[in-house]
């Protein structure tokens, strides 16, 4: 599993959601996390990969993101 701030959020989607779900489709994102501004901004392997994530999880990212203090920068 991850380390850092991603792989803090990334617990909840497997927890949620289960291990093939984390794998098909958040561990597809990259992140950039500026500790400083405490923003996560993420980006998708693919375009199909990006528009999936967005309708199907974007808000519960943004709101796991919040839940540790950080705010999600975007998703692209």
């Amino acid at each position: 599993m991850l380390q850092g701030v991603w792989g803090q959020v990334s617990k909840e989607p497997v927890a949620e959601y289960g291990i093939d779900i984390y794998k098909h489709w958040f561990s597809k994102l990259t992140t950039t996390v500026d500790e400083n501004l405490k923003t996560i901004e993420l980006k998708a392997s693919s375009e199909f990969v990006k528009d999936w994530v967005v309708d199907r999880y974007e808000n519960i990212i943004s709101d796991m993101v919040t839940s540790i203090g950080f705010e999600l920068k975007g998703l692209r």
